[in-house]
C-alpha cells in the first residue's frame, strides 16, 4: 500500500510538471503596443497611427559587395535577390535599385527611367542622379559598396505561421549568400528581432534551463550527499516552477520575454527556503522524523515566512505598474515566493514521511569555518564598519552616474546574426531607428505645396537634420523637392506640370510612405542612427523646442514606434523608482514589527543598500548601462537579498532573549545560520553562470547580477551587519529586555 502511494505521488507530480512545461513551450512574440493597456491613451494613438504608416512589418536588407558597384555582375546579383525575393508570397512593396525609377527631363516633358540600363551598367548621369538629397542612402551606400533592398512582409494568419515564414525568409537569405560569392547579405526588421528574440526564448527552455537545473541537482548532492533529499528538492522546486508556469499561461496564454524571469526567480525563492528546511532537518539528533519536523518548524517557520513576505512585497510592488508585462511580473513572482513557502512547510513535511527520510538523519552540510571571520569583525568592528562605509561612497560616487539606457537592437552578444547585421547598417547607411513627424496644416486654404509652407517646413527639416544624432530626414517636402528639380531645365507652364505630376503620383501612391491623404497628414521620418532610448528621450525634447517655432503655420506631432518606447521606458523608470522606495519602507516597518526596535529596524535595511551600490557603482565603471530589464533586476534584487538578513538577525534576536552579551549572541546566530546562508550562495553563484551561454544580454547580464548581489548582500550580513550592532550597541533598545 505504501509503494502504492508513493508512485502516486511521484506519477501526480510528474504529470503535473510534465503538462506544466507543455504548456509553457508556447512563447508569445513581443510586441510593444501590449505594454500598455488597452484603454491607454499612448497605446490607441499609436495603432491609430500604425493603420496609416505601419512599419512593424518593414524589413531592411543590406548588400555588401567587395567593390563599389560598376560592373554588370553585380547588378546582375542584385537583380537575382530582387526577383528571388519578390517571387516569395510572404513579400509586399519591395523596393530597390532594380525596381525604382528617376525622373529625367527629355525635351519639353520629364520622364521616370530606372537606374539600371540595359547594359546593366551606371553612367556617369546616374550616379550622380543618386547624390541627390532625396535619394541619398536609399538605394546606396555613400561608398558604393553596399546595396540597400527594403520591403514589407504580409500579414500572418497568426504568430506560428508568422514564426515559420520568418524562418524560411531568414533561411533563404543565408542560402543567397552562399550562392552570390562575394556578397554579404544582413538583414534587420521590427518582425526579424522579434524573430530572434523567440529563437533565444525557445533556447533558454531548451538548453539552459536544463542546465540550470541538472547545475542545481548537482550542488543539492554535493551538499547534502543523499539521493532522497535530491529526490524531495527537486520535487518542491519543480512544481513550485511548473504552479508559476500555469498561472503564466492561465492569464497570458503563453510565455512571454518578461514572464519568463518570474520562472526563473521562484527557482531562486524555492532553493533558499528549501536549503534552510533540509539543513535544519537534518542536524536534529532524534531518528524520528515527526520530531524532526516539529523542531525544524519551531526554528525557521517564521524567519522564512518573514523571507516570504518581504520578497513577495518587494514584486508586489511592480503591480501598480503601468506597464502590464511589469505588472504581471509582480502577480507572478509575488505568487510564486508564496506558492514557494506553502509547499515547503506544508506538502514537504507529508513527502518527508512517506518516502521516509529518518535514514539520512546523520547527514549535514559540509563544514563552513566562519569562526574566523566573526572573530575577526567582532575584534574590529569599527575598522569593518570603515572598510564598507569607503568602499560604499566610492561605489555611490561611480553609480551616481550610471545611465539608464534602452537599445531595440543592442539586445544579443557580438557573434549573433542580428548584432552583426546592425553593426553593419550603422556602418554603411548611418540609421537604425527613425522619429515619425506629421504636419497638420492650421489653415484649411493651405496646402503641403503653398510656397510659404513648403518653405516653412524646408526651414524645419533643415534645423532637424543638423541635430547630431539624426543621420537624415526623409519626407513628403523631399520629394516634392526632388520632382520641382527634375523641372528645372523646362521654361514653359513650370509651376502647373509639378502640381499635375505631384498629384498623379499621389493618387498612383508614389508617397503613401510619406502622405496620407484621407487624414491631411504629410509625414516626414527622421532616421538614426541608434535606438538608443536615452538619445530618443532627448531628441524628442529638441523637436518640440524647434517645433514650437511654427506652429501659426502648422502643427508637429512626433509619432510611431519610438514615441511609444520613449513613453514606455520613460514610465518604467519612474515606477521602478516608485517600487524600490515603497519596497524599502515596508520591508523597513517589517523589521520593525518584528524586532520592536527602530535601531534593529535600521541596522538591518543598511547591509541590503550595499549590494545595490556596488552592482550600479560597477556596472559604471566596466562602461554598461542599465536596461529597462535590469532596471527590474535590481528592485528585485531587493527583496531577495534581504532573506539573508532577517535569518541572521531572526537568530540574534533568538539568542538576545536569553543572552545579554552582544558577542556571544552574535557568535551563536553565525553557528545557526552560516552554513545555510552560505549554502544558498554557493548553489546560486555556481548554478546561475548557465544564463552565460545565452545569446540575449539580459540573460547574463541578469545571472551576474543576481550572482553578486547575494554574494555583496552575505559579506554586508557576516561583515557590516555585526560590526554595526557592537557599535550601536545600546541596552535601552535591546528587545531581549
Amino acid at each position: 500500500m505504501l509503494n502504492f502511494k508513493k508512485a502516486l505521488v511521484i506519477l501526480a507530480g510528474l504529470s503535473f510538471v510534465t503538462t506544466s512545461l507543455y504548456l509553457g513551450r508556447h512563447t508569445l512574440p513581443f510586441k510593444l503596443g501590449e505594454l500598455l493597456r488597452e484603454s491607454s491613451p499612448v497605446r490607441i494613438e499609436f495603432e491609430n497611427y500604425s493603420k496609416s504608416f505601419d512599419d512593424e512589418y518593414s524589413f531592411y536588407i543590406l548588400v555588401e559587395m567587395e567593390d563599389a558597384f560598376s560592373e554588370l555582375k553585380s547588378f546582375e546579383a542584385l537583380e537575382s535577390i530582387h526577383l528571388s525575393l519578390r517571387r516569395r508570397n510572404i513579400v509586399s512593396k519591395l523596393r530597390s535599385l532594380n525596381s525604382e525609377e528617376f525622373l529625367k527631363v527629355e525635351g519639353d516633358y520629364v520622364r521616370l527611367h530606372p537606374f539600371i540600363s540595359e547594359s546593366g551598367k551606371f553612367s556617369t548621369e546616374l550616379k550622380n542622379e543618386l547624390k541627390k538629397e532625396f535619394l541619398t542612402n536609399t538605394l546606396v551606400s555613400k561608398d558604393g559598396t553596399s546595396l540597400l533592398i527594403s520591403g514589407d512582409f504580409r500579414s500572418f494568419k497568426n504568430i506560428k505561421d508568422e514564426r515559420a515564414n520568418i524562418k524560411k525568409f531568414l533561411s533563404f537569405l543565408n542560402q543567397l549568400e552562399n550562392q552570390s560569392k562575394g556578397l554579404k547579405i544582413h538583414a534587420i526588421g521590427t518582425k526579424v528581432a522579434q524573430y530572434y528574440y523567440f529563437l533565444d526564448t525557445i533556447k533558454n527552455q531548451v538548453i539552459l534551463t536544463p542546465i540550470l537545473f541538472l547545475s542545481l541537482a548537482l550542488l543539492i548532492l554535493f551538499l547534502f550527499k543523499s539521493l532522497k533529499v535530491l529526490f524531495l528538492f527537486s520535487f518542491i522546486m519543480l512544481t513550485s516552477y511548473a504552479g508559476v508556469i500555469n498561472l503564466i499561461v492561465f492569464m497570458e496564454g503563453g510565455v512571454s520575454p518578461y514572464s519568463g524571469f518570474a520562472m526563473f526567480f521562484i527557482l531562486v525563492v524555492a532553493t533558499s527556503d528549501l536549503v534552510h528546511y533540509f539543513s535544519v532537518y537534518l542536524k536534529t539528533k532524534t531518528e524520528d522524523p515527526l520530531s524532526k519536523i516539529a523542531f525544524v518548524k519551531s526554528e525557521i517557520f517564521t524567519p522564512c515566512l518573514l523571507t516570504s513576505i518581504t520578497t513577495a512585497i518587494s514584486f508586489l510592488s511592480l503591480i501598480p505598474n503601468s506597464i502590464v508585462p511589469v505588472s504581471n511580473l509582480g502577480i507572478y513572482a509575488s505568487f510564486g515566493t508564496l506558492f514557494c513557502f506553502l509547499l515547503t512547510f506544508y506538502l514537504l513535511p507529508v513527502l518527508i514521511k512517506l518516502f521516509d527520510l529518518k535514514n539520512d538523519f546523520k547527514i549535514q552540510l559540509p563544514g563552513f569555518n566562519t569562526s574566523i571571520i566573526v572573530e575577526k569583525v567582532l575584534a574590529a568592528p569599527k575598522m569593518t564598519a570603515g572598510l564598507f562605509i569607503i568602499t560604499s561612497v566610492i561605489f555611490s560616487f561611480f553609480a551616481k552616474d550610471l545611465t539608464i539606457d534602452d537599445n531595440f537592437y543592442d539586445k544579443f552578444n557580438n557573434d549573433h546574426p542580428l548584432t552583426k547585421s546592425v553593426n553593419k547598417f550603422q556602418e554603411k547607411f548611418s540609421f537604425l531607428g527613425s522619429v515619425d513627424l506629421t504636419y497638420s496644416l492650421i489653415k484649411k486654404s493651405d496646402s503641403f505645396t503653398t510656397p510659404i509652407i513648403h518653405q516653412k517646413i524646408s526651414e524645419f527639416e533643415s534645423k532637424i537634420q543638423a541635430i547630431p544624432s539624426i543621420s537624415y530626414v526623409k519626407s513628403f517636402n523631399g520629394y516634392y523637392d526632388y520632382v520641382r528639380s527634375s523641372f528645372d531645365q523646362i521654361e514653359s507652364d513650370k509651376e502647373q506640370r509639378i502640381e499635375s505630376l505631384t498629384s498623379m503620383m499621389v493618387n498612383y501612391g508614389a508617397f503613401s510612405n510619406f502622405y496620407d491623404s484621407k487624414r491631411g497628414v504629410h509625414r516626414a521620418i527622421a532616421f538614426l542612427e541608434t535606438t538608443s532610448s536615452k538619445v530618443a528621450k532627448e531628441l524628442v525634447v529638441k523637436i518640440d523646442t524647434l517645433s514650437a517655432e511654427y506652429k501659426e503655420f502648422f502643427i508637429i506631432e512626433q509619432r510611431g514606434f519610438i514615441t511609444l518606447r520613449n513613453f514606455v521606458f520613460n514610465k518604467l523608470v519612474k515606477n521602478f523608482l516608485i517600487s524600490i522606495i515603497f519596497s524599502f519602507f515596508i520591508i523597513f516597518l517589517i523589521f520593525l514589527l518584528i524586532f520592536k526596535s527602530f535601531k534593529w529596524a535600521a541596522l538591518g535595511m543598511l547591509p541590503n543598500l550595499f549590494p545595490l551600490l556596488f552592482i550600479c557603482g560597477f556596472l559604471n565603471i566596466l562602461g554598461m548601462t542599465i536596461d529597462s530589464n535590469l532596471v527590474l533586476m535590481i528592485c528585485i534584487t531587493l527583496g531577495i537579498a534581504v532573506d539573508d538578513t532577517i535569518h541572521f538577525l531572526w537568530a540574534l534576536k533568538k539568542n538576545a532573549l536569553i543572552n545579554k552579551d552582544m558577542k556571544e549572541n552574535i557568535r551563536a546566530a553565525f553557528a545557526s545560520t552560516s552554513k545555510a546562508l552560505l549554502a544558498t550562495t554557493l548553489i546560486f553563484s555556481l548554478s546561475f553562470p548557465a544564463f552565460f551561454f545565452a545569446d540575449l544580454k539580459i540573460f547574463y547580464l541578469v545571472g551576474g547580477v543576481v550572482i553578486f548581489s547575494l554574494i555583496f548582500a552575505l559579506a554586508a550580513d557576516f561583515l557590516l551587519l555585526p560590526a554595526l550592532f557592537l557599535l550601536f550597541e545600546k541596552k535601552s533598545n535591546d528587545p531581549a529586555k
